[in-house]
């Protein structure tokens, strides 16, 4: 979704105000002795200020369109969130900053024609859902003469799940029998049932790439198939779990996708979501997210 930003704001940094004193002395020493040569100097470096500052704002206020997307953060941990710029508003390769909050770090990123991914790091404080962090973006292009910046609020959401608790598990390994209904599209070469998509990675067999998927313009995907009997990893949480035993559920649910196995999510004896694909992931982590919340 397409965000629009339009309020500029625009300050000479230390360097600035130090060339402009210098611009300032040089006219003091024309206009005292008429020199020629003090003249020229003094246009010379009133002119460059000019172009900076107007190429520092419209390097900044050019940028009016950012396309964002929910971003799932792990509690307590340095994360980036990544946003995209619109190709006709970038220009030439430049250096853009990014800070989320009064106390977040900064993030330099290069945008041009090519990369028009920004990211910002966040360290969140606290689990739940909430509308994404107000961004501030900046730049110094091209002498570091002037800096500019604006303020972008997404209108997306952060969800943020419990911090991650390696070394444990509250999994189980159970077998699942596909119905009927479920065993509708097969592998052909092992009679298989089809799963779900996943994105291609190098070493898939080219015959298990979904080239309808492909003709519509949805990217290289893979089929995922399995038999009609599985191993299903089921993870097994409670209303009433604390941060860690959360945290805990968070790993099996991340290692499980990770290994692209499929898993099941199971709170007070009700399952959450089935599955190995990123929208199974999701599922999962924002109701993690929101235990999470109630329990801090």
């Amino acid at each position: 979704m397409k965000l629009s930003a339009n309020k500029t704001y625009i300050l000479p940094t230390k360097f600035g105000f130090a060339l402009g004193f210098v611009a300032f002395l040089v006219f003091i020493i024309a206009i005292t002795f008429g020199h020629p040569f003090s003249y020229f100097i003094t246009f010379f470096i009133v002119a460059i200020i000019i172009v900076c500052a107007f190429y520092t704002n419209n390097s900044i206020s050019r940028l009016k369109s950012f396309s964002f997307k929910d971003e799932y953060v792990e509690l307590g941990v340095d994360s980036s969130i990544l946003f995209e710029i619109s190709s006709k508003e970038v220009g030439e390769y430049k250096n853009i900053e990014t800070k989320v909050g009064k106390r977040g770090a900064t993030k330099v990123s290069s945008v041009g024609e090519k990369n028009l991914k920004l990211r910002a790091m966040v360290n969140p404080s606290r689990c739940g859902v909430f509308s994404l962090w107000r961004v501030k973006i900046s730049s110094t292009y091209p002498l570091g003469l002037f800096y500019a910046w604006k303020y972008i609020m997404p209108n997306k959401e952060a969800i943020v799940y419990p911090k991650r608790v390696r070394d444990k598990s509250s999994s189980c390994e159970s077998e699942y029998v596909a119905s009927e209904e479920e065993s509708l599209d097969l592998n052909p070469e092992s009679n298989d049932e089809f799963l779900d998509h996943r994105r291609f990675r190098d070493n898939d067999y080219w015959k298990h790439i979904d080239w309808k998927a492909y003709a519509r313009g949805r990217g290289l995907l893979t089929k995922n198939f399995s038999g009609t009997s599985l191993k299903v990893k089921t993870i097994k949480m409670s209303s009433s779990d604390n941060l860690e035993k959360l945290g805990i559920v968070v790993n099996d649910v991340l290692d499980a996708f990770e290994s692209n196995r499929d898993s099941i999510l199971i709170c007070d004896n009700e399952v959450v979501s089935r599955g190995r694909n990123l929208g199974h992931l999701n599922k999962c982590l924002r109701v993690l997210s929101q235990f999470g919340g109630r329990v801090e």
